[in-house]
Order: C-alpha cells, then sequence, then structure tokens
C-alpha cells in the first residue's frame, strides 16, 4: 500500500489512469470502426456476392493471417509520411495533422477486429432460423424490413458473445501501439517502469488497471446480453 500512494504521490498514478483512458478510447474506437466494416463485410459473404466475396475472404485471411503489430506498422508508418507531406506543403501542422497517428493505430486495431468480426456477424446472420424470414415474406415486408424487423435482433443476440470476445482481443492489441510510442497504459507503464526503475510495481498497476477494464467491460456485456434476452422473451411472448 505504501509504494502504492508514493506511486500516486510522484504523479503516475494520474498518469496511468490516462493511460487507461487512451486504451479505452482507442479500443471503443477500434471496435466501433471494426463492427462497423466488419458488417459490410458480413454482408456481402452472407449474400455471397459475386467477386465481392471472394474478396472479402481474401480481405479477411489477410487480416488474420499476418501479425497485428505489422498491421499497425504499415498504418502508423503510412500516416507520419503524410504528415510529414502536409507539413511542408503548409507550413506547419494543424491540430488534425498532429492526431493523425492516433487516428491511423485506431484504424489499424479497428480493421484488425473487422475481420474477425465479419466472420461472427456471418455466422449469427446464417443462424437465424429460415422460418422467422418466412414469416417476415409471408406478411409482405420488403427485404430491407426483413432485415430489419426479422433478421437484425435475433442475430444481434446471437453474435453478441463473439462481439464480446472481439473486444477482449481489441483491449489486449491495443497494448501493441505502445511500441509506436501512443500513450496508452503500457506505454505509460513502460515510462514510469524506466523512469524510476520499479518495473514490478508499475507492471503490476498496468495488469491490475487492464483487468479492471476487462471485469467492467465483461458485466456490461452481460446486462446487454440479459437486455436482449429479455426482449427477445417479451416479443415471442
Amino acid at each position: 500500500m505504501e509504494n502504492l500512494a508514493q506511486l500516486w504521490a510522484e504523479g503516475w498514478g494520474a498518469a496511468l489512469l490516462r493511460g487507461a483512458g487512451m486504451t479505452v478510447l482507442i479500443a471503443v474506437a477500434a471496435l466501433f470502426i471494426g463492427l462497423l466494416v466488419g458488417l459490410g463485410l458480413a454482408l456481402v459473404k452472407w449474400a455471397r456476392l459475386p467477386v465481392l466475396h471472394w474478396a472479402v475472404d481474401a480481405y479477411t485471411l489477410l487480416m488474420r493471417g499476418v501479425p497485428e503489430i505489422l498491421v499497425i506498422y504499415v498504418f502508423f508508418f503510412a500516416s507520419d509520411d503524410f504528415m510529414q507531406l502536409m507539413g511542408q506543403a503548409f507550413g506547419y501542422q494543424s491540430p488534425f495533422v498532429a492526431l493523425l497517428p492516433l487516428l491511423a493505430v485506431i484504424l489499424a486495431v479497428g480493421l484488425i477486429a473487422s475481420a474477425y468480426a465479419a466472420e461472427t456477424i456471418r455466422g449469427a446472420l446464417n443462424a437465424v432460423p429460415r422460418g422467422l424470414i418466412e414469416a417476415g415474406a409471408a406478411l409482405g415486408l420488403t427485404a430491407a424490413q426483413k432485415f430489419r424487423f426479422c433478421i437484425m435482433p435475433p442475430a444481434l443476440r446471437l453474435a453478441l458473445p463473439g462481439i464480446n470476445n472481439i473486444w477482449q482481443n481489441t483491449i489486449k492489441d491495443t497494448a501493441l501501439v505502445a511500441l509506436v510510442s501512443i500513450a496508452e497504459l503500457l506505454y505509460r507503464a513502460q515510462l514510469g517502469a524506466n523512469a524510476s526503475g520499479r518495473p514490478f510495481l508499475f507492471y503490476s498497476a498496468a495488469l491490475a488497471l487492464y483487468l479492471l477494464i476487462t471485469l467492467a467491460s465483461q458485466s456490461l456485456f452481460r446486462l446487454a446480453e440479459r437486455g436482449l434476452v429479455k426482449k427477445s422473451g417479451g416479443h415471442n411472448a
């Protein structure tokens, strides 16, 4: 406890909390991108659109088959080159240009997540009972209405456990951006460990914060699953 109090008194506690906040920010933004892109990819594969579904297969194979850090490096250093070009062109760096490295790693982690989200969502769409779709057709619903009312609600319920797994993996992937000096939780823990010579203390504190983020997000996903089950039960009743 004395070590933790000293850690806070020296200002590192607040720095680690800011790093944890950055970790959550990157993970939430990346998951949003991953689910949005993943939904589009899943719909292409689910509908088996000619040629396009082969392109989606190639994309998911690429993103799942190469190391995550390599994807992050590609996007980060591409943004660095673009930032330098912008600075040379305008003679200064706007706030947006300064944010490009952060936006680049968010996009990289999000696209990694999208490859897994595509398979998760496609599997959920395939698992929707045909009877629900046929019931929508019998009611005279349009294709868009059938998708909105008959397919998406059960598909979301089926996909939620998989989305939870993607979220947990995304949280872990955010630690990789420490290698490109984005000030998230692990990077700040590394700074503190190097500056103080107390690596065990700082990495233990980071571990505790990662665990806290995981436990809190697990609780939110459980609440969401219960809400969807209750909602589905109400409709079925």
